[in-house]
């Protein structure tokens, strides 16, 4: 499957996700659709509505009936999130035949979203990334093998995967801090108990590793600028029968192979290389890291020039109140 369409009309709108966001009811849809995505990973295929009611019930929602249950199922159904079919045990009358029993199924498209959404709940609760030099220091590594190491070809496809792994670690863990560095949750100046706690270890914390990353950068940058080691090598690596650049990537031709082993490679080297009208990401990182330790050294001198000012204001006070009769 390509990863863009010739054709813009094949971006089609997804009626799977309208539940997520829906302008009513989304709470209960996103409760349904959670209980049908645990009961699928538990092996549990076919759900019946007794069961989602009486698991609705338990999650206290109020003056819920089997007739809200119905239309939400119903609702479901129609954005392509469950299927339903019909138990029937050789029904002998038409009686029987209505009499049969509905039961419902999660499609593939819905689990799929609930995984996603499962791994950004995730995310969120550990969204301060961090930043470790020994990242950088293991993508040093491994470049340092895929560009100047003897391999052969498993190696050569092992050292790649292993070189995408590792620069998505070093992104994602950056990136996730530069933007907990921007939120409130960063802001240590409205609270003095807690910029005292936590300034000296969080300026080491933030000049350790600009000192130590820089070094190691530099030697990054250094093996970035051998272009023609580098283009050698993706040329071998997309010649390559069973190469696939990216792991979920479905790409067959050398001639796509090598487009795309390029792209992702010119992402590592824009990464830590300056462009001539555009910074890279690790100089952003280093002046937001700047930032924050100027940001953090003026609070803790505002706030120690305050209490200095309210510890003379309390002493002229009780000076002054000695001095009455």
């Amino acid at each position: 499957m390509p990863q863009f369409f010739d054709d813009p009309s094949d971006y089609k709108k997804m009626t799977e996700v309208t539940y997520l966001s829906a302008d009513t009811n989304h709470i209960r849809y996103r409760m349904i659709m959670r209980y049908f995505f645990v009961q699928h990973e538990r092996m549990r295929d076919f759900i019946y509505p007794e069961d989602i009611f009486a698991f609705m019930q338990e999650q206290s929602i109020l003056n819920y009936t089997e007739e809200h249950l119905t239309q939400d199922l119903k609702q479901l159904v129609k954005w392509k999130n469950i299927a339903e079919s019909y138990e029937v045990k050789n029904p002998r009358t038409i009686e029987e035949f209505n009499r049969r029993n509905s039961r419902y199924q999660i499609l593939p498209i819905s689990v799929e979203i609930e995984r996603m959404m499962m791994r950004l709940e995730n995310q969120g609760e550990r969204f301060k990334g961090s930043l470790d030099v020994r990242s950088f220091e293991k993508l040093h590594r491994v470049l340092a093998e895929f560009i100047e190491a003897e391999l052969d070809e498993q190696q050569l496809m092992d050292t790649w995967q292993e070189l995408v792994s590792r620069f998505t670690t070093v992104k994602e863990a950056t990136s996730d801090y530069m933007a907990y560095l921007s939120s409130e949750d960063a802001d240590f100046t409205s609270e003095r108990g807690k910029l005292l706690e936590f300034k000296e270890k969080f300026i080491r914390y933030l000049r350790d590793f600009i000192l130590g990353s820089h070094q190691m950068a530099a030697k990054i940058r250094e093996l970035l600028t051998q272009k023609n080691q580098v283009h050698k090598r993706l040329i071998q690596l997309s010649t390559l029968p069973e190469f696939s650049p990216r792991l979920e990537a479905d790409i067959q031709t050398s001639e796509q192979k090598l487009f795309e082993t390029q792209e992702l490679f010119q992402s590592v080297h824009d990464w830590f290389i300056d462009r001539p009208i555009q910074l890279s990401e690790y100089s952003l990182l280093n002046q937001r890291t700047d930032e924050m330790i100027r940001k953090i050294t003026r609070a803790i001198r505002d706030l120690g020039g305050r209490a200095s000012t309210t510890l003379k204001s309390e002493k002229r006070l009780l000076a002054y109140g000695e001095m009455v009769p």
